[in-house]
């Protein structure tokens, strides 16, 4: 596992946090600004964060191969 890997492991751990807040605020937040805000900006993070988590991983992947390509051919 390259950095880029530990750093997947990061921001799963802290987009599970957010999304556990953001349960517990939506819960008491029943206004139209609360609507607003999980229509307008949260919809875009729980579309965008699965899709950057695997990129991450497919890069990881991808990173990693080189790294063993290039110390087996040393």
């Amino acid at each position: 596992m390259t950095r880029l890997g530990e750093t997947h492991d990061d921001l799963r751990g802290a987009w599970g946090n957010i999304r556990e807040r953001w349960e517990d605020a939506r819960r008491e937040w029943r206004d139209a600004a609360g609507e607003r805000f999980e229509r307008e900006v949260w919809a875009d993070f729980e579309e965008a964060i699965p899709d950057v988590l695997q990129s991450m991983l497919e890069l990881d992947e991808v990173l990693g191969n080189a790294l063993r390509q290039t110390s087996d051919s040393q």
